[in-house]
């Protein structure tokens, strides 16, 4: 006879997030989406909810297109999201402080390419915490080159990409990150601000929650135990550690700022003290590159920040409506359903802890 398992999901969240991301993918008329939520201090999974779903006691009546889980399968360049990283190497090696001062006008050129900002805003010179809060391209491009390749690649391989996690569901996709070795100096500017990479949705909400937790890459679990003592909670498996917890704690004071003043306010919850990074990736199509209004739209946040016990992402693909940012439609979407979990785990505000 089968033994019992025991899963980390919570169903009280999981409805929640099915509920908010089939609302979101209509809302914004994307082409499909999910929601990963996770505790980022044992990188547990609480709920994974996609818009294409199926009843679980008709398996035979469904597609494969239903079938299909998007969180562990689904490839996409993080775009914006990825400054988080780029960040926390950079202010873990001293490359530069919050207080750094870079040039964040538009337009900035490497090995024969120009990057731009955002629609192409200029900013003038800004500080480095500045350029987190406002996701600068081309002063985030200046902190790369500051970083160099060896640094940055090393930094995004030891949070996992490239690599599957090992979480212990079928069809996980390991993600792209090319070899150090075949990165040239546009690979080092692109990869700082989320393109010419491929992640997973588990992959980047696990790099997140080290930046949440204070720098330990932890393996992803959604099986909590097996058996007789599978009810049974279990510590979290710590693979390696990145960065100080110091650095971790600027890097999250810098992506409170995001969400109270910069590209994610959509995000925001008042007494919760969200924390997180905005995403808003050009889409490539083979044989064509780029191709203009096809985007990739995700906010990943986590609160309160200074001690974050829920870390959520949401990604969706293909904005048909405008605007289009990850702030302005996954953002909300991280709102709606992080206000309702709130409610529901009655997580109190930070003034009343």
């Amino acid at each position: 006879p089968g033994e019992d398992v025991y899963l980390t999901i919570d169903s009280r969240l999981q409805f929640i997030c099915e509920q908010e991301i089939s609302q979101g993918v209509a809302t914004y008329r994307a082409n499909t989406g999910f929601i990963v939520l996770l505790d980022p201090n044992t990188c547990e999974v609480l709920a994974m909810a996609q818009d294409r779903r199926y009843d679980l006691n008709r398996f035979a009546q469904s597609t494969a297109q239903q079938r299909k889980n998007l969180p562990v399968s689904f490839l996409f360049e993080p775009g914006s999201t990825f400054k988080a990283f780029a960040g926390l190497d950079a202010l873990y090696s001293g490359a530069v402080t919050p207080q750094t001062t870079l040039n964040g006008n538009d337009g900035i050129r490497v090995s024969g390419h120009t990057i731009h900002n955002s629609e192409n805003e200029s900013f003038g010179t800004v500080t480095f915490a500045k350029t987190i809060e406002y996701s600068i391209n081309c002063a985030m491009v200046q902190v790369a080159q500051r970083l160099g390749i060896p640094s940055l690649h090393d930094f995004l391989a030891s949070l996992g990409f490239g690599e599957p996690t090992g979480i212990s569901l079928p069809g996980e996709e390991k993600g792209i990150l090319r070899p150090a070795r075949e990165w040239t100096p546009l690979d080092l500017a692109e990869s700082a601000i989320g393109q010419s990479v491929g992640v997973t949705g588990i992959q980047l909400a696990r790099a997140m929650a080290a930046v949440a937790n204070g720098g330990a890459v932890l393996e992803p679990r959604i099986i909590q135990g097996v058996g007789p003592a599978g009810a049974t909670e279990q510590p979290p498996t710590v693979i390696r550690h990145v960065a100080s917890e110091a650095t971790c704690a600027t890097m999250r004071g810098l992506m409170r700022l995001v969400v109270k003043n910069g590209t994610a306010m959509a995000a925001n919850i008042p007494g919760f003290d969200v924390a997180g990074k905005t995403g808003t990736a050009q889409k490539a199509v083979p044989g064509q590159g780029y191709v203009p209004g096809k985007y990739t739209s995700l906010f990943c946040g986590f609160f309160p920040k200074d001690a974050p016990s829920y870390l959520a992402l949401v990604v969706l693909d293909e904005v048909k409506t405008t605007p289009v940012w990850g702030g302005a439609t996954a953002g909300q979407i991280f709102h709606d359903a992080a206000t309702q979990l709130i409610n529901i785990a009655q997580v109190p505000p930070v003034a009343q802890k």
